[in-house]
């Protein structure tokens, strides 16, 4: 995959890169650093009419047209010929292949390596949990608790007469004994 620079005007890295001249033109892989290229054989100049061993580069500051800075002019009669270019990167351009060669790498664990596995929540670990028994999703983003049942542990609501203290559930005070399916219930 290609390597990224951030924009950094500042930049001193040093890159070089292989071209062939079309069109009398290459374009450059990243944005170079103003008056840091340098082609064997080749000088730069900032005249519109090249001669055969000159090259231009229309350097932007402006970031709307920093794009232009990739882009070297050269007279047409080398067109085919391939040349090593050296520059001192400020920065790399984001393009629409760049973008889906970025997409293809992280959807193809195959190409690059395996794929990324989430590793299991705990108290200690940010991470996936499976819902198990008496959980499930509701609207895609919310656990809800199931109802207990006399065979599935869940979710009791407190009832009249009942209350929670410390974490246990307790007859309130001043309740009347009651009969529940069978079983008598005190005041206390």
């Amino acid at each position: 995959m290609k390597k990224f620079y951030p924009y950094d005007p500042n930049s001193t890295e040093r890159i070089t890169e292989t071209a062939t001249i079309e069109d009398a033109i290459v374009l450059l892989n990243h944005i170079p650093k103003k008056d840091s290229i340098q082609i064997d054989g080749f000088n730069e100049t900032s005249s519109i009419n090249l001669t055969a061993n000159q090259f231009r580069c229309d350097y932007s500051l402006n970031t709307q047209y920093r794009e232009a800075n990739r882009i070297l002019h050269f007279n047409s009669e080398n067109d085919g010929r391939t040349i090593s270019i050296s520059y001192i990167v400020v920065g790399s351009p984001i393009l629409a292949d760049t973008m889906n060669e970025i997409k293809d790498h992280l959807e193809n664990s195959t190409l690059h390596g395996s794929a990324y596995t989430l590793p299991t929540m705990s108290t200690t670990t940010k991470g996936g949990a499976k819902v198990g028994d008496g959980l499930e999703i509701v609207n895609g983003d919310s656990l809800k608790i199931k109802s207990a049942t006399e065979t599935q542990l869940g979710g009791v609501k407190i009832g009249d007469g009942l209350k929670v203290v410390n974490g246990k559930l307790v007859l309130a005070l001043g309740t009347t004994p009651s009969t529940v399916e069978g079983a008598m219930w005190l005041s206390v």
